[in-house]
């Protein structure tokens, strides 16, 4: 007989700040050049940006690429805690 547990984990979601996108399009240098400075390749930053690739807290890319954007690391990342993880999907009632 297998026994399964049901653990409701609280997970961060981390994201680009809109701060950090913002100035990326509003840099004087197209975000390609800045991702090769930096080491990146132009695909693997607009993944990290557009959330396609998941993103670590405190992530070194990204705060390579605000120090090239003039922007603290602190500045560079949003975060979401509000978002629950679970196993198990949750119903909502419809009220009729």
């Amino acid at each position: 007989m297998c026994s399964k547990t049901h653990n409701t984990i609280a997970s961060i979601m981390v994201q680009a700040s809109r701060k950090l996108v913002e100035a990326l399009k509003l840099h004087r240098e197209p975000a390609y050049k800045l991702s090769w400075r930096i080491g990146l390749h132009p695909s693997t930053l607009s993944k990290l940006i557009h959330g396609a690739q998941p993103m670590q807290p405190d992530d070194a890319r990204i705060i390579a690429l605000g120090r090239e954007l003039g922007l603290a690391p602190a500045d560079c990342f949003a975060r979401d805690e509000s978002l629950p993880v679970s196993d198990e999907p949750k119903l909502t009632a419809v009220s009729a």
